[in-house]
């Protein structure tokens, strides 16, 4: 008998290790030496959605890994295959052994689906699961490359049909082939749930970028005005960093941050295919950025999307992985609203700041509205202001004098974007800023030292995100103004020297969950509604997919543009 297939070893292998938070599902079957990444994708995907199912009818079937002589989740992805997927093909031990007991798997499935009175094995389906399916796929455009109507033009010269939506529910439910402008976003495109345009010619060139409606909102929000001078205080893996650029057509000067130089080549290749020369990166810590600097005398505009705990992101697979069973401690939460707080604050140092975004990817409020309690506390000179008034999720009262409802939320149930938050602080006028002491505001934002038997920080509990730790090293330097005296440049290859040290204030290194994603992981808004149109009678009956032509260059691209390296 042939030996296992190596997808499934690699898979099973891939499932271990995102169960030890060893790596992101994503990322790991992307770096695997094997041919065809995208079944392998697919299955692990799969397998990991309907785990709880999968388990069920595995021990209704009395099925053994020992028996198979193969691991747990080897054996998972083969009942996945043989009893949800489109029948188990391989030839070999593990697979004869499964197929031996599809009866038994086939009769189990049926009972579970009895059992909870549902007509498709989707139904089956954990809520979080069920959730993403419905997300919309979100496609921002990247004004620097191309624009809105020339994108709608490719798209409907391939068969995709525009219509409109007025509501989130409305982009839930866009059928195949339709997609819309979305009506509070505006260089973001709305297509029906499960799209892919991974091979489209707009998203190979940069001039569209995948990119959930939430993430959109920071940079949207803010809306610096071209050749502006700005900040992203904890940029990689680039999506809002690149949106912010876009927002400025590619003028002015941003200056972006990250401690992780993997995450900074990431996003430094990710920039390069959007255009965006006006961006400096920087491998060094926000914290360490001096606002007294000259070079940072011109900084008017900062995002700031620090570590938080994810909790908001329904899209994740690596949410899946704990079967959505894992809990925030309360020492966890303080923790990270300890660390947002102070990015903030040190924001809010730099002297000619006119505003400031604060987004994280959590539902909790201890994360959300009392950080931006403590930050109003800390910083009496800024003041909220209405971020984006046309959404309809607000945040929550805390039941004191601050309006949280100039907040915004995202609850992915009813919003059908991930779970998100964002408040936007404006400079007062005729407000002295208090004197900046970066000791006293981590003296004031410090925590109780936890015992040493509770859990870990974020970053070693979980394995996930980026840290936002200290280091001196500054990243290859394009447009704006010179690299800050106290980092120090890189000359050709950038050759990282940058180590991640713990905050002294409560020991722990802070990481980020992001997507991009969604990925994870940013886009616009506009205030404007749009009425729902009838879609004609054509368009009703089976769709027909759209022929994608080759996109001819656009007058806008920047065909082979490199942004330039200083010595």
């Amino acid at each position: 008998m042939p030996p296992l297939p190596p997808m499934y070893q690699l898979g099973g292998d891939i499932l271990t290790k995102a169960q030890s938070h060893q790596g992101t599902v994503k990322s790991m079957c992307l770096n695997a030496h094997f041919h065809r990444k995208k079944k392998l994708y697919a299955v692990v995907c799969q397998t990991l959605k309907f785990l709880p199912v999968i388990d069920q009818l595995i021990s209704s079937a009395k099925l053994n890994p020992s028996e198979a002589e193969v691991t747990e989740n080897i054996l998972r992805m083969l009942v996945y295959d043989a009893a949800i997927g489109n029948g188990l093909k391989a030839k070999c031990d593990a697979a004869d052994y499964v197929n031996r007991h599809l009866d038994a798997l086939t009769e189990a499935l049926a009972d579970a689906m009895r059992a909870k009175k549902v007509d498709s094995v989707d139904g089956l389906l954990s809520d979080a699961s069920k959730l993403a399916e419905k997300m919309p796929k979100y496609v921002r455009v990247n004004l620097i490359k191309t624009t809105v109507e020339d994108a709608v033009g490719q798209f409907e010269s391939e068969g995709f049909i525009k219509t409109t939506v007025t509501t989130q529910k409305d982009a839930s439910q866009l059928k195949q082939y339709h997609f819309a402008v979305d009506p509070h976003v505006s260089d973001l495109l709305v297509f029906a749930p499960k799209t892919d345009l991974h091979e489209h010619p707009l998203y190979k060139s940069g001039e569209i970028i995948f990119q959930d409606k939430a993430s959109c909102m920071p940079a949207s929000i803010l809306s610096p005005p071209p050749n502006a001078t700005c900040m992203d205080a904890c940029s990689a893996p680039g999506n809002k960093t690149s949106h912010l650029a876009a927002s400025m057509r590619n003028t002015g000067a941003i200056f972006a941050f990250d401690i992780d130089r993997n995450r900074l080549k990431l996003m430094d290749r990710m920039l390069d295919r959007a255009g965006a020369s006006c961006v400096s990166s920087r491998l060094q810590s926000f914290l360490d950025a001096d606002p007294q600097d000259d070079a940072y005398s011109q900084v008017e505009y900062i995002v700031c999307d620090p570590s938080c705990s994810g909790s908001g992101i329904v899209s994740r697979l690596n949410s899946l992985v704990d079967g959505g069973k894992r809990q925030d401690s309360a020492h966890r939460l303080a923790s990270l609203a300890s660390f947002q707080t102070r990015i903030v604050t040190h924001a809010m140092a730099f002297p000619n700041l006119k505003a400031v975004t604060y987004s994280t990817c959590s539902i909790h409020q201890e994360e959300n509205e009392q950080v931006v309690k403590a930050i109003l506390k800390l910083n009496p000179h800024f003041q909220l202001a209405n971020a984006l008034p046309s959404w309809p999720t607000r945040g929550q009262s805390l039941g004191d004098r601050n309006d949280y409802s100039l907040c915004v939320r995202t609850d992915p149930a009813k919003d059908f974007t991930n779970g998100f938050f964002v408040a936007l602080f404006e400079r007062k006028e005729g407000v002295k800023a208090p004197k900046y002491d970066k000791a006293a505001v981590q003296q004031k934002t410090a925590l109780p030292q936890k015992p040493q038997s509770g859990p870990k920080a974020y970053g070693q509990a979980t394995g996930k995100g980026k840290s936002h730790s200290s280091s001196s090293a500054a990243a290859k330097t394009t447009k704006g103004p010179s690299a800050p005296s106290s980092a120090s440049s890189f000359s050709g290859k950038r050759q990282h020297t940058a180590k991640a040290t713990t905050f002294e204030a409560h020991g722990t290194t802070a990481k980020k969950s992001k997507d991009s994603g969604s990925g994870s992981e940013s886009g616009t808004h506009q205030r404007h509604q749009k009425q729902q149109v009838q879609q004609p009678l054509a368009a009703q009956s089976k769709p027909r997919p759209p022929q994608i032509r080759k996109k001819r260059p656009s007058k806008h691209a920047k065909r082979g543009h490199r942004r330039p390296v200083t010595n």
